[in-house]
C-alpha cells in the first residue's frame, strides 16, 4: 500500500497553520503561501476524481486526508476519507486518520449528530495506553461542536473523554475544568481592574463594543509561543476595526515579560503581578496555558480556546460589518 513521502511530510509540517482566510487579499507570506496551498489541495482533490482509477489515487487521497487535518479542511476531505475507510485491509494509523478527518469534517459541515455518534464509537474501541492522540482529537472535536454553539454536545464530548480514561486523574480535571469553561460563555466577563506593566489600569469594563481576547501566557510555553504569530497578524488587521489583546502573564517577572514582548513585537497591553493573575486565573477557570478567552461587544464571554483559523473565525463574526 502506498505511503506518504517524507517529502510530503515535510512540506506539511512547514506549511501548518499557513492557509489564508477564505476572501483575505492582504499580501503577506502567510497569504501567498496559503493560497497556494489551497490551490494545491483541490488540484489534487480534482486529480482524483478525475483519475479514480489511477495507480497513485490512493497516495493522493492519504496526501489529502494528512493535508485537511493539519490544515483545518476536514470538511472538504470526508468523501477521500469515506473512499481509504471503505478499501480492504487499511493500516490503523491511516485509519484512525480518516476517522478523524471525517468526525470533525461532520462536525464543520453541520452535521453534529452523527459525528458524536461516531466519535463515540471510536472512544468506545480507543486503547487507554493511546489516551494523549484520542483526547487530543477529542478537545479539537470538542473545539468544533462550541463554534457551532452546540455545548450540549461539547459537554458530551468531555464527559465521554474523561469516563473512558477515568484512571488518569488529570483527563478528568481536564475535563471538567472545559466543561466548566463552557458554563462561562454568553454570561458577563469576570471584572479585569488591574495595572498592566506601564503602570496604567487595565478595566475591562471601560472596552465594551470592542472584541476583547484574554490571552494567558508564558514565555516557557512552547504553545502560546507558536500561536504569536497568528496574534500579532489579527491585531495588526484587526485593532482599527475593535479588537483588542490583554495579555496575562504567569512568568511573574516584569522585566523579562517586558523583553521578550518587545522583541516579540507584542504591542498589546501585559498583565504580570502575580496577585493579579492569580486571581484573573481563578476568575477565568485557567487550569493549564495557553487559555485564550474571547470576549464579545456585548461584555459577555463569547468563546474560548480556539486557536489558528478558529480564533480568527470567530473573532471575525465578532466583529461589526465593514461599510
Amino acid at each position: 500500500m502506498p505511503r506518504l513521502s517524507l517529502f510530503a511530510l515535510l512540506i506539511l509540517l512547514f506549511c501548518h497553520g499557513v492557509w489564508a482566510a477564505d476572501g483575505d487579499s492582504t499580501e503577506s507570506f502567510e497569504n501567498v503561501l496559503g493560497a497556494e496551498q489551497r490551490r494545491t489541495f483541490e488540484r489534487i482533490t480534482k486529480y482524483v476524481a478525475d483519475h479514480p482509477d489511477a495507480a497513485d489515487t490512493f497516495a493522493a487521497r492519504q496526501w489529502l486526508l494528512v493535508a485537511a487535518l493539519e490544515n483545518d479542511l476536514e470538511a472538504d476531505a470526508v468523501a477521500h476519507a469515506d473512499a481509504v475507510l471503505a478499501e480492504p485491509m487499511v493500516m490503523e494509523p491511516l485509519k484512525s486518520l480518516a476517522q478523524q478527518v471525517r468526525v470533525i469534517g461532520l462536525a464543520k459541515s453541520g452535521k453534529n449528530d452523527e459525528a458524536v455518534q461516531e466519535f463515540n464509537g471510536l472512544l468506545r474501541f480507543a486503547r487507554l495506553s493511546n489516551g494523549g492522540a484520542m483526547i487530543d482529537f477529542g478537545r479539537r472535536f470538542a473545539t468544533q461542536l462550541r463554534m457551532a454553539r452546540d455545548f450540549a454536545a461539547a459537554r458530551e464530548v468531555y464527559s465521554q473523554l474523561a469516563n473512558r480514561f477515568f484512571l488518569n486523574a488529570d483527563v478528568r480535571g481536564l475535563c471538567d475544568n472545559l466543561t466548566a469553561k463552557i458554563d462561562l460563555v454568553d454570561h458577563p466577563a469576570p471584572e479585569i481592574n488591574v495595572p498592566d506593566t506601564a503602570g496604567e489600569t487595565v478595566d475591562l469594563s471601560t472596552l465594551g463594543g470592542k472584541i476583547v481576547l484574554i490571552d494567558f501566557w508564558a514565555t516557557n510555553c512552547a504553545p502560546c509561543i507558536e500561536e504569536l504569530p497568528n496574534l500579532r497578524e489579527l491585531y495588526s488587521r484587526y485593532r482599527e476595526r475593535g479588537f483588542e489583546i490583554i495579555g496575562v502573564s504567569l512568568d511573574g517577572d516584569e522585566s523579562l515579560v517586558s523583553a521578550f514582548t518587545q522583541r516579540q513585537q507584542m504591542t498589546w497591553r501585559q498583565i504580570v503581578n502575580e496577585n493579579d493573575v492569580a486571581a484573573l486565573r481563578e476568575k477565568y477557570l485557567v487550569r493549564t496555558i495557553p487559555t485564550l478567552m474571547i470576549v464579545g461587544p456585548d461584555g459577555k464571554v463569547a468563546q474560548f480556546d480556539v486557536r489558528g483559523r478558529d480564533l480568527q473565525h470567530t473573532i471575525e463574526k465578532l466583529l461589526p460589518p465593514t461599510e
